[in-house]
């Protein structure tokens, strides 16, 4: 399948807070918000800027990152501007964003007459996002990610979430359980980064040869086959269609996917297992070997 994408100014224009330049609107913003002069917002992005955001964030500053990131990191626009090319004309339906953070998503479906549900736990990001919403007119439900509610959504997004949570089937199975059929999974997964302070769990790496698999077993179909949109980290999107039929009310049909798919998960990992220790074992030998070769020399 071809990958569409939505104009990258119309994007911008959905996003905008109050002016035109990106990295304006974002540092105006930010003042609104934190009641800063607009000039010491500028300072500091500029500082950061210089050090190409190397320089660590004053935790009181730690929003103005993702705040700009549309404007610095081009992967984050190209998400967006092909998930709301392929979600196509979404007025009226429900988009439910699974840990969307200051909530960039939300704001661009919402302008274009979706409902939104930002699910997310509680922190300074989440308070943030309601301010934004806020400030747009913009009418969003929160809802704890945690318990997410026993109904389904037309679209699901969930970006950079996978690599955070404790139980990442867990996170699998609400992504069929909570969509429609023919509905519309947005997902990336950041693996293998653990640079920084990032708080990535690094268990949830070993799950990179298992979650495509996975989806497909529960009933979700690849929209753009093996070509994902990718990004400038080790993270890429990929996007989902849901081809299970409901043939349960949501509680029943929740319960016989959760089974299902820790099943799935238990038999491959279990897999991934005996291959790990395969290898674990050729390199002990290797390294016994080299041990041996090394002595007699010396």
């Amino acid at each position: 399948m071809e990958i569409v994408a939505m104009p990258v100014e119309q994007v911008q224009a959905l996003l905008r807070y109050r002016v035109l330049d990106l990295f304006e609107d974002a540092a105006l913003e930010y003042a609104d918000y934190r009641r800063l002069p607009l000039e010491q917002v500028r300072a500091l992005y500029d500082r950061l800027r210089a050090s190409d955001f190397q320089e660590p964030v004053d935790p009181e500053h730690t929003l103005l990152l993702p705040l700009v990131s549309e404007a610095r990191l081009p992967h984050v626009l190209a998400r967006l501007q092909v998930t709301l090319a392929l979600a196509g004309d979404v007025r009226g339906r429900a988009y439910l964003d699974i840990g969307p953070g200051i909530g960039r998503d939300c704001i661009a479906f919402a302008r274009c007459g979706a409902r939104i549900v930002h699910a997310d736990i509680p922190c300074h990001e989440l308070e943030f996002a309601q301010w934004r919403y806020a400030r747009r007119g913009i009418r969003a439900r929160f809802v704890d990610a945690r318990a997410l509610p026993q109904e389904r959504f037309d679209l699901i997004g969930c970006h950079d979430c996978f690599e955070h949570v404790d139980d990442p089937v867990q996170l699998l199975v609400n992504w069929v359980a909570h969509l429609i059929p023919g509905g519309l999974l947005f997902v990336s997964l950041d693996l293998f980064n653990h640079a920084g302070n990032c708080d990535h769990r690094p268990a949830n790496d070993f799950y990179a040869p298992v979650y495509d698999a996975l989806l497909h077993h529960l009933g979700m179909e690849s929209l753009l086959g093996n070509h994902p949109v990718y990004d400038t980290t080790c993270a890429h999107m990929r996007v989902y269609r849901r081809v299970r039929p409901i043939r349960d009310h949501f509680a029943a049909e929740y319960r016989q996917l959760c089974v299902e798919g820790y099943t799935f998960a238990e038999r491959e990992l279990g897999v991934l297992h005996a291959r790990l220790a395969e290898e674990h074992e050729r390199v002990q030998t290797r390294l016994t070997a080299l041990s041996c070769a090394f002595a007699d020399r010396g």
